[in-house]
């Protein structure tokens, strides 16, 4: 893709909100090219790539937010006969 269509093409995805995708563009174009995918397939994997990036943010975000200890402990660690003596 040409340097100039590129950059338009950036812009718009940027316009309607796609700015996950953008670093990844060229990649994206590539397998397109490769595999002969359809204008369809590459706008469903266009797609798929930008709600699983903002997906994966969310998640991120998410946990951080919720504010878990650093190494939290499994059930199997902690210590249940104190609760059978009850």
């Amino acid at each position: 893709m040409e340097k100039r269509t590129m950059a338009q093409t950036k812009a718009s995805l940027t316009g309607v909100g796609f700015k996950h995708v953008i670093p990844v563009l060229s990649e994206l174009i590539n397998t397109a090219e490769e595999q002969k995918l359809s204008y369809r397939e590459f706008l469903n994997l266009l797609i798929e790539n930008e709600l699983t990036a903002r997906n994966e943010k969310h998640r991120r975000r998410n946990l951080s937010g919720a504010h878990f200890p650093p190494n939290p402990r499994t059930l199997d660690e902690f210590d249940t006969r104190e609760l059978e003596s009850g």
